[in-house]
């Protein structure tokens, strides 16, 4: 799966040539960056890069930039996005786009978005604990996940399921900040509190009879931090 690098409050992209070795730094100064925070980016099939920033989403083609933001044709659910994830769909290509007032997923192509969609919470049929959005991930079975301030939703199919300390006591009330998928396990990095035994990670796991209870790594036993900002799964499972 292409996979998305998330750069928190990085106030300039960098794109390095390393065959010349020459830098570019590409601001909203010098460039069609609509903003300076970047929090989201994913490089495409067709390397075209996207970046989420604190002013709206930008498609940079290495020419042309392309901003899509709340009152453009396709609108995204708010400017202030943090974080974006990859899917191919039965639909095509798509970007599930976490913000800061609920999640967008917008088809593209090589040309740019062809169509949009915004969930949030209160829309009907939709349970997003909070619009909130910090992390996406998808699993191998594309079972959306979004990393919400008050627990964590789930996207399968066409139904929405949501956990939190009301209906997984193991689940912490706290903020999620970072998602990873492997195979049928999620692991959610927390924004744990200060003390000992201060929850960091979450695990829980979805099998064929449903999901299992949160199992936790606490500080600072199992982890040097509570604080767990970003999660990645390697291919050999670490």
């Amino acid at each position: 799966m292409l996979k998305k690098s998330i750069c928190y409050f990085l106030m300039l992209f960098i794109a390095i040539n390393l065959n010349s070795q020459t830098i570019n730094s590409y601001t909203s100064a010098n460039s069609g960056l609509p903003g300076n925070t970047v929090k989201a980016v994913f490089v495409d099939e067709h390397g075209h890069k996207w970046f989420g920033t604190n002013r709206g989403l930008a498609m940079f083609d290495g020419n042309t930039w392309i901003i899509y933001t709340d009152t453009t044709d396709f609108t995204v659910a708010d400017n202030t996005i943090n974080d974006i994830e990859y899917q191919l769909s039965k639909y095509g290509s798509e970007l599930w786009i976490g913000t800061v007032d609920g999640v967008t997923v917008a088809a593209y192509d090589v040309d740019g978005i062809t169509a949009a969609t915004s969930y949030r919470s209160g829309d009907e049929d939709v349970t997003l604990v909070s619009n909130m959005i910090n992390a996406v991930t998808l699993d191998s079975a594309n079972v959306r996940y979004f990393g919400t301030d008050s627990g964590l939703a789930v996207f399968a199919g066409q139904t929405w399921l949501y956990f939190d300390k009301d209906t997984d006591p193991d689940i912490p009330d706290i903020k999620i900040l970072s998602l990873a998928a492997e195979e049928d396990s999620i692991y959610i990095g927390l924004k744990g509190g200060s003390g000992i035994n201060a929850e960091g990670v979450a695990r829980i796991q979805n099998k064929a009879d449903g999901y299992t209870g949160a199992s936790t790594y606490v500080y600072p036993y199992n982890i040097p931090s509570a604080e767990v900002f970003a999660v990645f799964v390697d291919s050999k499972g670490y």
